[in-house]
């Protein structure tokens, strides 16, 4: 059974970081650009365009990267939200939270 990506990074995230996320994705912003087997990179055209790539590191603990400042932070950010969301359904996986 396959896994969905948002589950695996939920209890990492802000309520509003979520919801904006799921926006993004609802409204279809996310291009995902090339599919892996445990990820992917996608843009998110948003205020700007934001490259994006979630996996996994070689320990089994989620990876992901972003080019935006809410990232710089060392935070999950929406656009990672986004692509997570409309990874998770292009394989056909959902998560409720």
């Amino acid at each position: 059974m396959a896994f969905s990506y948002l589950s695996v990074i939920y209890s990492d995230l802000v309520e509003n970081i979520y919801l904006e996320g799921k926006n993004l994705a609802n409204n279809k912003r996310v291009e995902l650009l090339q599919s892996f087997n445990n990820g992917c990179r996608a843009m998110v055209h948003s205020k700007s365009d934001y490259p994006v790539t979630i996996g996994f590191a070689k320990i089994g603990s989620p990876a992901y990267s972003c080019t935006c400042v809410t990232y710089s932070y060392d935070c999950i950010c929406e656009h990672i939200v986004a692509v997570a969301i409309t990874y998770d359904q292009s394989r056909g996986v959902s998560f409720t939270p």
